[in-house]
């Protein structure tokens, strides 16, 4: 199909550059033209993004409230995030954070109640079901999994690695990152074996400096 180009004459006023603009809009929409990106596209309609990098966000301004996950970098050295009840910047606007470490799996629900969200060296954050395996899997490393969508429920294995500073584990009953979505938990020293079943009701599962899970029997 041929386009027509709509051109504004050099020295042409104010509103005839203003008609001469509009007159090229209408004729783009009628056309079929749409944004380049999807993320321009939700600039234009005043959206909030669902895909963000790091900094402090506005919920439902800058950020859609949902369930997010991002895979720490491998040249980070630590993610932080947090869950905040307002921008004031104090220790008591946090809801909920977390520290991670490079490689580790991050996710969090941003709830539509919260006000803001913060996080650096984190990454990309996407939707979840974008950022972790295809398949419910039966291993994992660092980090928090959503169960039975990035890992399987079962019981799981790990030997703490003789560097770590000490493992921590604990099952979820929601991804908010909050004390009360605490089912179960516990510190494990280096060196220690551990075996953890993660049931099929739980929400999540996260673990820090405890090597690689694996199921039992696998």
């Amino acid at each position: 199909m041929n386009t027509q180009q709509f051109a504004t004459p050099k020295h042409a006023s104010p509103v005839v550059q203003t008609l001469a603009t509009l007159v090229a809009v209408v004729a783009m929409l009628a056309l079929g033209a749409k944004p380049a990106t999807a993320a321009a596209q939700a600039q234009v309609q005043g959206q909030p993004d669902t895909t963000f990098g790091g900094g402090t966000l506005e919920v439902g301004k800058d950020v859609a409230p949902g369930t997010y996950q991002t895979q720490v970098p491998a040249n980070s050295f630590g993610c932080y995030w947090a869950r905040l009840s307002d921008l004031s910047g104090d220790f008591d606007a946090i809801l909920a954070n977390a520290n991670l470490e490079s490689g580790d799996m991050a996710t969090v629900t941003i709830n539509a109640g919260d006000v803001g969200f913060e996080s650096s060296r984190c990454g990309t954050w996407k939707p979840s079901g974008q950022v972790g395996p295809a398949n419910p899997a039966a291993t994992m490393g660092g980090g928090t999994w959503i169960v039975s969508e990035d890992i399987k429920p079962g019981s799981y294995r790990t030997t703490v690695p003789s560097d770590s500073t000490g493992c921590y584990w604990a099952r979820l009953s929601d991804l908010s990152g909050g004390l009360n979505s605490i089912l179960a938990n516990d510190n494990i020293e280096p060196g220690d074996r551990v075996t953890v079943t993660v049931g099929s009701g739980d929400k999540g599962f996260t673990s820090n400096r405890c090597g690689t899970w694996e199921m039992a029997g696998q």
